[in-house]
């Protein structure tokens, strides 16, 4: 598997300006390697790092560098020792002008990113408005297909949303599709089986903070987990459990809870579908909750007002069913 790590700092100082040079120099020498840059004004930084620290449970440094798989890796040094020793990869010698310079440069451009348009010509809106209002377009678009008049849109202006997906629901293509929008509108994070894992979170993370993405989507469909997730919960309520191979019991073990949950409320008339349906809602929500508590960096987006958060289920015809 290719390396993914994840390099966030303080975009003011050298030493981000290291790490994100070294992070430069693994993707240009190892082409399938993955590295998310995650720059913070230095206002930001103090906020933003403590928050991903306790989420990694690791002293705070600076910058702080993890894996994809959400294990820490540490600050510039250690980052620099697995990268010698993984890769043989090292930075080049520079005086430490050029990194002040380098520093400098990313600086304004963080700043100019963070001052945006004073209002987006389209919306007129700033700030957390235009993810209510990006989330508003993007219902719309759903809605045009569903009607059978689809008229797809070009991005607002980079990516509008991150779109954490649970079940075979596509990636961008596919999504754009279903909302009637340009690709590069959205940023997919594909989940697993079993769901929200620390992957899902860093890739979630870094559409809302290195994308400024400001609508955060969790979109479920239908799927052979969740089959087994309720065949699962119902033989559990009758005390039927069975053995199932490693694979299955891991899922089952994940969706169990929500399962059980959404099975207590089902209506005991429910068809098979319509139980499918209220358990997958349950699973929607549930992971929703989850991608939150694993985020401090989403949670706190979310209460300052400055993320909307969208949950919803792909049902027949692609119509959206909003949780």
């Amino acid at each position: 598997m290719a390396p993914i790590y994840c390099v966030a700092g303080d975009c003011a100082t050298e030493d981000y300006a290291k790490a994100e040079a070294l992070a430069e120099l693994l993707m240009s020498s190892l082409p399938k390697a993955e590295c998310s840059l995650l720059p913070q004004l230095p206002a930001d930084w103090e906020a933003f790092g403590a928050a991903k620290a306790r989420a990694l449970g690791v002293p705070l440094s600076q910058p702080l560098v993890w894996t994809g798989a959400g294990a820490p890796v540490g600050g510039l040094a250690e980052f620099e020792a697995e990268c010698a020793r993984k890769y043989n990869l090292h930075l080049q010698s520079m005086p430490t002008s050029a990194w002040t310079k380098i520093a400098r440069e990313t600086l304004a451009h963080q700043k100019l990113l963070a001052a945006g348009p004073q209002a987006d010509e389209a919306t007129g809106a700033t700030g957390a408005e235009r993810g209510r209002f990006a989330s508003e377009k993007l219902r719309e678009g759903n809605a045009r297909v569903v009607a059978g008049t689809s008229a797809p849109r070009p991005a607002l202006g980079g990516v509008e949303a991150t779109v954490v997906t649970l079940g075979p629901v596509g990636g961008a293509a596919a999504l754009g599709q279903l909302l009637d929008v340009a690709a590069d509108a959205l940023f997919v994070v594909p989940c697993t089986a079993t769901g929200v894992d620390e992957l899902t979170v860093g890739n979630a993370e870094y559409g809302a903070v290195a994308l400024a993405a400001k609508a955060l989507w969790i979109v479920g469909a239908p799927s052979e987990a969740l089959t087994l997730a309720v065949s699962g919960a119902k033989a559990h309520a009758k005390c039927d459990d069975h053995p199932l191979p490693p694979a299955e019991a891991e899922i089952l073990e994940r969706m169990l809870p929500a399962a059980a949950r959404a099975l207590a409320v089902a209506p005991p008339d429910a068809s098979a579908e319509e139980v499918e349906a209220i358990v997958l809602d349950e699973w929607v929500r549930t992971s929703s909750d989850e991608l939150l508590e694993c985020s401090a960096v989403l949670a706190e987006l979310k209460a300052a007002k400055g993320l909307d958060l969208v949950r919803c289920v792909v049902g027949a015809g692609g119509k959206l069913r909003y949780v």
